[in-house]
Parts: C-alpha cells; sequence; structure tokens
C-alpha cells in the first residue's frame, strides 16, 4: 500500500474514530446538559476535520487529547478502522469509474475516429469494437481467435486496430510495419499472419512474413520511416495513458471495457455489442 494511500486511509480512520467517541460519549452522558467531556470531545473532533485540511499543526493539548481518544476507542471498537477503510475504498472506486466514463467521453473522437487507425469488418458498421494489442502478447493471439469469429458472424461490426507496442523492439518494429502496410492495402491479412505465426515476432520475422503475404518489402521499409507510422504509434500510446491501459489486449465494445481475454470472451463481447444495438451508446 502506498505511503499516501496509508495516510488517506489513517486521516479517515481517525476522523471515523473521533466521530464515534464523541458520540458514545455523548450517549453516557445523556441527562446531563452540555457534558463538558462529550463537548471537549466533540471539539477534538471538528479540529481533526479542520486540520486534515490545514497545513498547520495540532497544538500539544489536542495531540494529547486525540490520543486519549484514539486508544480508548480502538479498544473497544477496533472495528471503527476498518469500517472506514471500507467507506474510503468504495468512495473511490465510484470517483474512479466516473474518472474513466469522462476520460471516455473525452477521447471518443482519437478513441473510435482516428485517421491513423486500420479498420476492418464493416467501416460503417453499427457497433464498434476497438482493440489494443501487442503481436509478442500471447494472449492478444488468443483474443484474435474469438475476435476474428466475432466479426464474421456479425456482418455489422466494425473493427478497430489499435496498434500499441509495449513487449519491445521487436513489437514496434511489427507495430510500424503493419500500419505502413496499409499503403499497399494489405493492413488485415498481414496483422492476421503476424498474429497466428509461430513463436514470438523478431525483426527479421516481420520481414519474412511481409514478403510471404505479397507485400513489397522494399517499400515497406521505406513507408515505416513516415511521419504518420509515428504519429499513429504516439497517438495511441498517449490515449492509452489517459484511458488508463497499461496491458494487451483491451477491448471497447462501444462504451464497455473488456480487460484481457477471459474464458467467455465471446459471449461477454456477443453481451456487449447486443446491449449496445439495444440501449446506444453515448460516447460512440
Amino acid at each position: 500500500m502506498g505511503m499516501r494511500l496509508l495516510t488517506r486511509y489513517m486521516a479517515i480512520g481517525l476522523t471515523g474514530l473521533l466521530l464515534a467517541a464523541c458520540a458514545e460519549e455523548q450517549s453516557a452522558q445523556q441527562g446531563k446538559a452540555d457534558s463538558d467531556a462529550g463537548t471537549k470531545m466533540e471539539k477534538v473532533a471538528k479540529a481533526v476535520a479542520d486540520k486534515m485540511v490545514s497545513p498547520k499543526g495540532f497544538s500539544s493539548e489536542q495531540e494529547e487529547a486525540i490520543a486519549r481518544i484514539v486508544r480508548k476507542t480502538l479498544v473497544s471498537r477496533p472495528e471503527i478502522i476498518q469500517e472506514a477503510i471500507v467507506a474510503l475504498q468504495q468512495k473511490e472506486k465510484a470517483e474512479e469509474e466516473k474518472r474513466k466514463v469522462s476520460a471516455l467521453s473525452d477521447n471518443a473522437d482519437t478513441l473510435f475516429r482516428s485517421r491513423f487507425d486500420p479498420i476492418a469488418g464493416n467501416p460503417k458498421g453499427d457497433v464498434t469494437v476497438v482493440e489494443f494489442f501487442d503481436y509478442n502478447c500471447p494472449y492478444c493471439r488468443k483474443g484474435f481467435k474469438t475476435l476474428e469469429k466475432v466479426m464474421k458472424q456479425d456482418k455489422k461490426l466494425r473493427v478497430v486496430f489499435k496498434e500499441f507496442p509495449i513487449f519491445g523492439n521487436a513489437s514496434l518494429t511489427a507495430a510500424r510495419a503493419a500500419l505502413a502496410s496499409k499503403k499497399q492495402g494489405k493492413y488485415y491479412v498481414y496483422h492476421k499472419a503476424l498474429l497466428e505465426s509461430d513463436g514470438r515476432v523478431t525483426d527479421n520475422s516481420v520481414f519474412t512474413i511481409a514478403e510471404k503475404v505479397g507485400l513489397d518489402v522494399d517499400r515497406l521499409k521505406k513507408d515505416m520511416e513516415s511521419p504518420e507510422v509515428a504519429q499513429s504509434i504516439a497517438e495511441t500510446k498517449d490515449l492509452a495513458n489517459r484511458l488508463g491501459i497499461s496491458g494487451t489486449p483491451a477491448y471497447y465494445v462501444g462504451d464497455k471495457f473488456i480487460g484481457g481475454v477471459p474464458p467467455n470472451l465471446n459471449e461477454v463481447m456477443k453481451s456487449h455489442v447486443a446491449d449496445i444495438r439495444k440501449n446506444g451508446c453515448k460516447i460512440c
């Protein structure tokens, strides 16, 4: 657990302890007007809330009062810390989901309609599937079989490929070559051949496979140096960072995210496609 997150947990937990202690003390003092102990604890709790957002420290008197309250409450109700941590985790999860929705909305054009990205399936399809992948990712190879099957079964599916080379220099070479192959009109056949090749893709096998699928290798090498290829890879890398994607494969079916290759990828993908068709996609 990072120090920053731990500090937040401790701060939230401490506030919970103090407020709980105040409530308990005031309950014990029922029938007595303005109990000195209950009032003092309430003041300390409010001081903690103020200091959590203030750069100034507590006075020695406040620190002593806090220490006494924390010790007393921890002994009698140790579950308060766990409750506070669970509440914070739930809050952070909700905030993260909100952030993801916002990031998708802010980057929708780049995600679904970048001028650099190769497209397969039906270019005018009613549902778009976006894949971030690496040719040397074994799970991408496995996922490709499922994606191709779904694409063949659903003629209204539009598929966008995001070249996201994260497995080293050979992956980068393969991504650049694949993007360059667009100029010869052979992206998909080359993409498929790279993913279905035996073993890891290497700098040499990239061009061997290119030749096998009928690409002009000399032209391919020249086109790999084009600014568009570099811009495409840089754009995808930046987009992945904005969306919080660090691994491959990563799929978006409309605004629905699938990370990795679950055992039931076929069913999950089809279910998301059906849902998008029924309910629409707000950001697509």
